[in-house]
């Protein structure tokens, strides 16, 4: 008896609703978000080819300290890490929650997921984000490998549910697309690669054209091939294009909606697009790890703690 497929996509909606209304149980708003973000990641690991790793964590670099010396350096703490499962060491300090230390050059994104998109909830998850999409944090972070390339890991952000705010595409106070463009708002930090709202629509910069076709192909249905022939996205790329000497009229962010129904396999096609462009260097991970664990003084307060402190590695005499 073959499958309904139609049904497999209501199952992936149910899950996402199920996970929604266990967080509703929690009275801390610290544990209403738990078992949500806890469903994004086991919806990508179970959707995910094994090849990519999902977990909570930080992100473990290295960079020039007074331009003497290299030392290892972390991250805040995102949600949802996709890293190369392959490469990336083991290095887990929370076993309960499987939060690890993740190596920028095996990380190909992040995700920052929220249960209900307000301001806050927004401007929390767009600062943090910005940590790995501002240039002038990335110039830090990023390393070339032995062939000299580079690689920037992409940024999401996922919402459940917009809010009053950022409500419907209809009914909202403020769009969404608009609250992101820098052209009206600028709020001068770098923004995420795309947003996603569940039950309602994905953002996406209107510069990127591969992003921007994806979209559509998720909005119609259809295939890359099949998105590059829609009316309406000829008519923005033509328009876009038209305007390339005079882009301050042109939206920074561009919205298509989706529905409770199928958002969340929108969500995953879109980015599976973002996981097939990314390009991870080599590097050497006997050395990241010299890095990581160096000794540090106990009673040095110019020494910045690279790890959380239960991995902290001391020595009484700073040797």
């Amino acid at each position: 008896m073959k499958p309904k497929l139609g049904e497999l996509i209501g199952l992936v909606a149910k899950d996402f609703d199920l996970a929604f209304a266990r967080g509703a149980l929690h009275s801390r708003p610290d544990h209403t978000g738990r078992p949500r973000e806890t469903q994004v990641r086991k919806f990508l690991r179970d959707m995910l080819p094994p090849k990519y790793g999902v977990a909570r964590g930080y992100i473990v670099y290295p960079r020039w300290e007074g331009g003497a010396q290299i030392v290892a350096d972390v991250t805040k703490e995102f949600d949802i890490i996709i890293f190369r499962a392959e490469t990336c060491p083991n290095l887990v300090i929370d076993e309960e929650t499987g939060t690890r230390l993740v190596p920028i050059e095996d990380v190909y994104g992040v995700v920052e997921a929220k249960s209900v998109l307000t301001e806050q909830t927004l401007s929390e998850a767009i600062s943090k984000l910005a940590e790995l999409s501002d240039p002038a944090h990335r110039a830090k972070m990023t390393r070339s490998d032995k062939r000299g390339r580079e690689h920037s890991p992409f940024t999401m952000v996922f919402s459940y549910q917009g809010s009053k705010k950022y409500g419907t595409r209809s009914t909202a106070r403020v769009r969404l697309a608009e609250r992101l463009d820098s052209n009206d708002y600028g709020g001068g930090v770098q923004g995420p690669d795309a947003v996603v709202v569940l039950d309602q629509e994905f953002v996406i910069p209107s510069r990127d054209e591969a992003a921007l076709q994806r979209g559509y192909m998720v909005r119609r249905w259809t295939t890359m091939a099949g998105a590059e022939k829609d009316e309406e996205y000829l008519n923005f790329t033509n328009f876009a294009a038209a305007m390339e000497g005079n882009r301050g009229h042109v939206p920074e962010y561009w919205s298509l909606p989706v529905s409770r129904q199928n958002g969340a396999i929108a969500f995953y096609a879109l980015l599976l697009g973002f996981l097939e462009r990314q390009r991870l260097v080599d590097y050497d991970l006997g050395e990241l790890l010299c890095l990581v664990f160096k000794p540090r003084p106990v009673d040095d307060d110019n020494v910045k703690q690279v790890l959380p402190k239960n991995m902290l590695w001391t020595t009484p005499s700073g040797e």
